[in-house]
């Protein structure tokens, strides 16, 4: 099975392109968003396998939690009105962190 993962900017966005995947004939109970305001329930009923590749936990963890990290450290800058070269860093300070949160969790969820 392949993994496609996209980090959006708002809802309305990831709704959009939800929207686009379905319309180009991808199965639309195979397309999940998940967001951050989402309950732990909503997000233990998304399906896994057992069947994954060791190590496929951590890998998705990572680049989930790298863009949410990512997007937490530009809201972050954008709420404190910092420059624009300094909104990288906080993107990229947010994006390293989320990267060790998100293989934190991959590892306790595939372990």
């Amino acid at each position: 099975m392949k993994y496609l993962v996209g980090v959006f900017d708002s809802k309305d966005r990831a709704r959009q392109a939800e929207r686009a995947l379905a319309a180009h004939c991808i199965d639309g109970h195979r397309v999940y968003v998940v967001d951050p305001d989402d309950s732990d329930a909503q997000i233990a009923s998304l399906p896994s396998s057992e069947a994954e590749m060791p190590g496929a936990a951590q890998v998705l963890g990572a680049v989930v939690g790298a863009g949410f990290g990512m997007a937490i450290g530009f809201g972050i800058a954008a709420a404190a009105s910092v420059p624009v070269n300094a909104q990288a860093v906080w993107m990229f300070v947010g994006g390293l962190a989320g990267v060790g949160a998100g293989l934190a969790a991959g590892h306790a969820l595939g372990a």
